[in-house]
């Protein structure tokens, strides 16, 4: 039996079935569709008659009485949220936004770059994450200002923006709350299904790209949809595509194509890209979104332990943090303390329970705790040696390996061994630790930070932008004037998630530590 549909209103409702609500300011639409069955030689018709209800409006609460009326309002223009402000006087305006969910936020949570609270139908609970934007403009006039931000529409997540005005010695005593439910967007910002990472098998006749949106298996592309070349210079072909499967792995909620390849040579693999032409009624998620492009590196599996990490710890026991480059697909087997053997001085060492991991495409961290090792008398073997069923990116089974690298002693912290600088050509700050002091990267929040400048404090909102080993930078927003030659000191007191070593342990508060703000001295050669 084949079913296909026709639709007298197709800006409204396309024959595939894809719906663009009308705006808000528009009127619901009545539209006419036709399904025609048939098999074999017999065909019939049925009519249905549906109403498209108009998009919602946003909503805005606690509304300060520096804005003009009708203002702040936002929009979505091209998937991006545009923020639209205008003040009946000239004032600092500090915002924070969050694309996927609806927060509420303190005065001081705003100011800070975080939320307070997540609001889960009629129940409000603590929450106290880092924005996604950290927004701030100085209204000098009672024009309006439109603001793009860095935040998208993501299908069926609801938006909120919160604001505060700051005057001299005027703040505002509620935080002003725009909330645009998911309903708001525009149909057309359903972009389908996104792929993130795409990975060749050692034989190079598989490439596997794996999202975290559940396809439509029946959806799959023609291999032409596909192509391969050199950098996304799609003049270099670099193999071709022969055969396109759709994956899903609903327990683990991730899906994956798996599309058969031949004519990749060995000098092409470092500098593969693969990319993906919308075919209409393709290669789609479970709710019938069509994924509209894919611009993808195609990476190699490999794998090797990138460092190792020891933190002596109490008289009893020790910390191992083990990093293996290229990683395991976490996504489908997360790794055990038994995947790893050890030994000291040819004696094994028990590696007794897992308290922290981490993954990413590049790298991945196992942190467990192990007999006491003394570092003064230390001869450590360390073999990853896997089970059978862990796997690459590309479903191969993954060796043993050695590590032939230098054990790192971590450090305890020590405020003293803290160092600031002041870049003012980039206008950002460099934090140093002590060396081998390792920082968690996936998150070291930004909000705890403040610096004193001639008895003014100023709060960091902007965003830790590069963590690295014992080095964190931020860049600094503009509401922070050009700090080079001021003496300024800079203190660290969380108000929001506190900041953590690779051990997980929490760094204390710290501060007030001088700054370095005068540029290096320019040297002739």
């Amino acid at each position: 039996v084949d079913i296909s549909w026709s639709s007298d209103n197709k800006n409204v409702i396309s024959d595939y079935g894809y719906v663009t609500r009308p705006e808000s300011d528009g009127n619901n639409v009545t539209v006419n569709l036709v399904a025609t069955i048939s098999y074999g030689t017999r065909e019939i018709t049925k009519e249905f008659t549906l109403i498209v209800l108009k998009m919602g409006k946003f909503t805005l609460s606690n509304v300060d009485e520096y804005f003009a009326e009708g203002y702040p309002k936002a929009k979505i223009e091209n998937q991006r949220v545009i923020v639209t402000i205008k003040l009946i006087k000239p004032a600092e305006v500090y915002m924070t936004g969050i694309n996927w969910g609806e927060y509420e936020s303190t005065v001081k949570g705003v100011l800070h770059g975080h939320t307070n609270f997540r609001i889960d139908g009629d129940e409000k609970n603590k929450d106290t994450s880092p924005a996604d934007y950290i927004g701030y403009t100085n209204i000098t006039n009672a024009e309006e200002v439109e603001i793009e931000t860095n935040m998208y529409y993501y299908t069926g997540e609801d938006i909120t923006i919160n604001f505060i005005i700051r005057d001299d010695d005027y703040m505002s005593k509620d935080v002003t709350k725009l909330f645009m439910a998911a309903d708001t967007a525009p149909a057309e910002y359903n972009y389908g299904p996104n792929f993130g990472y795409a990975y060749l098998n050692d034989n190079a006749d598989k490439i596997y790209l794996w999202s975290m949106d559940l396809l439509d298996t029946d959806s799959a592309p023609e291999p032409s949809a596909f192509s391969l070349s050199r950098n996304y210079n799609y003049d270099e072909s670099c193999g071709t595509v022969t055969g396109v499967k759709l994956h899903n792995n609903e327990e683990k909620k991730i899906s994956w194509i798996e599309l058969s390849v031949t004519d990749i040579k060995s000098a092409d693999k470092e500098h593969l890209s693969v990319s993906y032409e919308k075919q209409e009624g393709k290669l789609m998620d479970i709710a019938g979104n069509e994924c509209q492009w894919i611009n993808n590196n195609v990476w190699e599996t490999s794998v090797d332990i990138k460092s190792v990490l020891l933190y002596q710890g109490d008289s009893r026991e020790s910390e191992l943090y083990i990093t293996l480059a290229d990683n395991v697909n976490y996504w489908w087997h997360h790794l055990e303390n038994e995947d790893f053997v050890i030994t000291n001085n040819g004696k094994p060492v028990s590696n007794k329970s897992i308290h922290s991991m981490t993954y990413g495409r590049l790298e991945g961290t196992i942190g467990f705790t192990c007999d006491k090792i003394d570092s003064t008398d230390m001869d450590l073997e360390i073999r990853f040696n896997p089970s059978s069923n862990i796997k690459d990116w590309a479903f191969e089974d993954l060796q043993e390996i050695k590590y032939d690298g230098e054990i790192i002693i971590l450090p305890t912290f020590i405020e003293d061994d803290i160092t600031a600088q002041y870049d003012g050509t980039e206008h950002k700050l460099i934090i140093t630790f002590a060396e081998n002091y390792y920082l968690w990267d996936y998150y070291v929040p930004s909000c705890g930070f403040s610096i004193e400048l001639d008895g003014k404090e100023y709060i960091i909102r902007s965003s830790i932008n590069y963590c690295e080993d014992n080095v964190i930078t931020i860049s600094l927003g503009e509401d922070i004037p050009d700090l080079t030659g001021k003496k300024i000191t800079l203190t660290y007191s969380p108000t929001c998630e506190d900041m953590y070593d690779i051990t997980f342990r929490e760094i204390p508060s710290f501060g007030p530590i001088d700054v370095e703000t005068e540029p290096p001295p320019h040297v002739v050669g």
